[in-house]
């Protein structure tokens, strides 16, 4: 516990950053002109994501989707902002005692807090955090006094995971809702940003609290089914380790929906490691169809051999009854039409032009 003196030092911190902040609030205009640009951006990313997917992007898909996620993570920050500048302030600015029984009752909650005075923060340890059988270890709630009524009241706290066990593939996201030390507050946001406004310091870190051992998959940066996943490497979507399959060219990761096989090797291969027949449409791996004269690619099942020229050619270019290539069916033509005797006589009838 700190003692009463700290206590009051630290009053006396909290009251001079609430009293700057009571001021008239801001035009809220340039608040909603950003959001309209990110919802442009967010759209933009959309129509990127759409294109990519109907042309058959598969490698590009992944960094757009990501982009899109990225883009509309902004945008959610960008809504919470808003939503926390029309919150209406508190009806009495706390005064010393308020704020040192607050400080009290922050240290009844988590058993102690520590302040860390050239940083302007006030630091407290939850628990070890386990969600649906998931360890996530125990996180530093750090609230930054000198943010309040600069941003937005999630935004003033940051959180570090101590024993971090990230979600698989992404070692930034901490927590389903936590990306770097930023706090996704979702639903909270909005008694989170009346509890910051009123000065209620200790019901904020609760609230801070309730949302890292509360699971709200609407919110989730990565839901926890795939924290220990992987992220597919044809449609980027994350999925279930057990799911995984990898393809034995590349070694990329695919999901189940994802892996194809080779119709002749039978091996798991990536969408950009197998390439269709031109003849039967049947996928094989990349390089292994033939190259046929007329610039097809085969498959060996599909080639077939000329009577003629004995030359390997696509089985539906053969010539139904002499089973000839193209090639030596024109060269036959030909020969008939110069051992024609009608043509011949047709010739020798014909008067003399002189």
């Amino acid at each position: 516990m700190l003692a009463l003196t700290l206590a009051l030092r630290l009053a006396r911190r909290l009251d001079a950053a609430w009293a700057a902040q009571a001021q008239p609030p801001l035009d809220p205009g340039p608040a909603w002109r950003a959001l309209d640009a990110r919802l442009a951006e967010a759209h933009r990313a959309r129509h990127r994501v759409g294109l990519a997917a109907v042309a058959r992007l598969t490698l590009t898909l992944p960094r757009l989707t990501a982009e899109l996620t990225a883009r509309l993570d902004d945008l959610a920050r960008q809504v919470e902002q808003l939503r926390a500048g029309y919150v209406t302030p508190a009806a009495r600015a706390p005064d010393l005692a308020d704020w040192v029984a607050e400080v009290r009752q922050l240290e009844a909650e988590f058993g102690a807090a520590e302040v860390k005075w050239a940083d302007r923060v006030i630091r407290v340890v939850t628990e070890p955090v386990v969600l649906r059988g998931v360890p996530l270890g125990p996180f530093a709630v750090e609230f930054a006094w000198d943010r309040a009524g600069r941003e937005n009241a999630a935004r003033c706290f940051d959180v570090v995971a101590l024993d971090p066990h990230p979600a698989s593939g992404r070692d930034e996201v901490t927590h389903p809702h936590v990306d770097g030390d930023t706090l996704c507050a979702g639903d909270a946001a909005t008694p989170l940003a009346q509890a910051v406004a009123d000065g209620r310091l200790a019901d904020a870190f609760l609230l801070v609290r309730s949302v890292l051992t509360t699971y709200n998959p609407r919110s989730a940066y990565v839901p926890l089914a795939e924290w220990d996943g992987f992220s597919c490497a044809d449609c980027g979507r994350r999925a279930d380790r057990d799911d995984r399959c990898s393809c034995g060219a590349c070694d990329r990761d695919l999901c189940e929906d994802c892996a194809d096989s080779c119709a002749a090797c039978s091996e798991t291969r990536c969408g950009d490691c197998l390439e269709p027949c031109d003849v039967c449409s049947a996928r094989h791996c990349r390089g292994s169809l033939d190259d046929t004269p007329s610039g097809r690619a085969v498959c060996p099942d599909c080639l077939a051999t000329c009577a003629r020229c004995s030359a390997s050619v696509p089985r539906d270019e053969l010539t139904a009854g002499t089973r000839l290539c193209p090639t030596c069916d024109h060269e036959e033509d030909e020969d008939t039409d110069d051992d024609d005797p009608t043509a011949d006589a047709a010739a020798e009838a014909s008067p003399d032009p002189a």
